[in-house]
């Protein structure tokens, strides 16, 4: 409970447009940075993950362009405090998933 937590507090110290980024790559297990970009629009950046990557709560693999996350419990603390928060209601969440699918095909 204590490292959830945590990374909880990580999560919620990182900017809005860091925690957005987070979420599409949380939603996406497989969402590199050109799936990341694409699915963001004008909402957030890739480069938006520097925050994160510095918080190392994500590492992003430059060469390949894969996003993946510390622990499973930093992908999970980011999913679910999208789903406690009133910006990220269902629908919301529902929006950035199409987002994600749109762009991978899947």
């Amino acid at each position: 409970m204590r490292l959830e937590a945590a990374l909880a507090t990580a999560v919620e110290r990182l900017s809005v447009p860091t925690r957005r980024v987070l979420l599409l790559a949380a939603l996406d297990a497989d969402a590199g940075q050109t799936t990341i970009r694409k699915a963001a629009q004008d909402s957030a950046s890739v480069d938006d993950l520097a925050p994160a990557h510095q918080a190392d709560l994500v590492h992003v693999d430059e060469t390949v362009g894969h996003v993946s996350f510390r622990h499973l419990l930093v992908r999970a603390s980011i999913v679910h405090r999208a789903s406690l928060s009133g910006r990220h209601r269902p629908a919301a969440r529902r929006r950035v998933r199409r987002g994600c699918r749109a762009h991978t095909g899947r």
